[in-house]
């Protein structure tokens, strides 16, 4: 096996790993530490040198994604400005978005809006649940949106994962 396939694999199993990481964070304290998505962005630095080693042009490898991510946190950065989102999920979907690139941004928004929807349908639940004198936790009402996020930058991985073995 090719060193730059096994090095991509290592970078992208740190990647999953972080998006665990955060998902359970998010879900336990409803918060995503700035360190982990500070980590995570940082991979992206070899991963994308990788990607132009094994022969994607810069311009696919550095500057589209970074568009990308750019893109993704402006319009989240407009979701936290209207009350719509957390700040740890608007820098944790950027940081996601560094792996995405522009061939799969729709695959990832997409996967990461219906299981964002699933989840608020959950926590509608939970919380009517509450009202119903259902003993559950008093954040029922709040999503921890970093699974979504992390369901989607999990679903994309596995297909890049995918992509180096055929």
């Amino acid at each position: 096996m090719d060193g730059i396939i096994i090095s991509k694999l290592l970078l992208l199993a740190a990647v999953g790993i972080l998006l665990l990481v955060a998902a359970f964070g998010d879900i336990r304290e409803r918060r995503i530490p700035n360190r982990l998505i500070l980590v995570l962005a940082l991979l992206f630095l070899p991963y994308a040198f990788l990607n132009w080693l094994s022969g994607v042009s810069a311009l696919e490898a550095f500057l589209i994604p970074v568009a990308v991510a750019a893109a993704f946190f402006l319009v989240t950065l407009a979701l936290f400005a209207a009350g719509a989102m957390g700040g740890g999920d608007v820098k944790l979907i950027a940081a996601t978005a560094l792996f995405v690139g522009s061939g799969q941004a729709f695959l990832f928004a997409f996967v990461m809006a219906m299981t964002g929807g699933l989840l608020a349908l959950v926590m509608v639940v939970r919380s009517w649940m509450r009202r119903s004198g259902v003993a559950v936790d008093p954040r029922a009402a709040q999503v921890p949106y970093g699974v979504a996020i992390a369901c989607a930058g999990l679903w994309v991985e596995i297909g890049d994962v995918r992509a180096l073995f055929s």
